[in-house]
């Protein structure tokens, strides 16, 4: 009997499929540098799949930085913890995404369990460097 294909081709193929069936299904949106997403209390209610550009994040207490760019799943965190944004989020660079409303993530995720099982290791995966980058202290000063 032959082996199916590796894993991480499996998981690739995945991501294609799922790009190409969200593709459909979401926004195509252009932001300019210097443009605001959101802001932290805003309401999670969609998330945008940065295709490219960086995107710089900070809390109100600016204690918490980070930058997200390509391939992230901007705003999944809160959006699927139900819960407001904990950041503001800034265009640092112009960028292009797809925007998704939760409604329709949820039924993309609900249509494929392949699709969302490579979500939740993409989401485990940002909470893991987010965890990282938390425990980082912010630079202090003039950058």
């Amino acid at each position: 009997m032959a082996a199916g294909p590796p894993a991480y081709h499996r998981l690739m193929i995945t991501a294609v499929h799922t790009l190409v069936y969200a593709a459909g299904e979401g926004t195509a949106v252009t932001i300019e540098p210097g443009t605001e997403l959101w802001r932290a209390g805003d309401p999670a209610d969609h998330v945008m799949l940065a295709l490219s550009g960086r995107i710089d994040c900070v809390t109100t207490d600016e204690t918490q930085r980070f930058t997200l760019g390509a391939g992230e799943a901007v705003g999944l965190l809160d959006a699927l913890a139900l819960v407001p944004r904990w950041y503001d989020a800034t265009a640092a660079t112009r960028v292009v995404g797809l925007r998704f409303s939760m409604a329709t993530l949820l039924d993309i995720l609900e249509d494929d369990p392949e699709t969302a099982v490579a979500a939740l290791v993409h989401l485990a995966q940002a909470t893991a460097r987010l965890v990282d980058a938390v425990a980082s202290p912010a630079p202090s000063g003039p950058v």
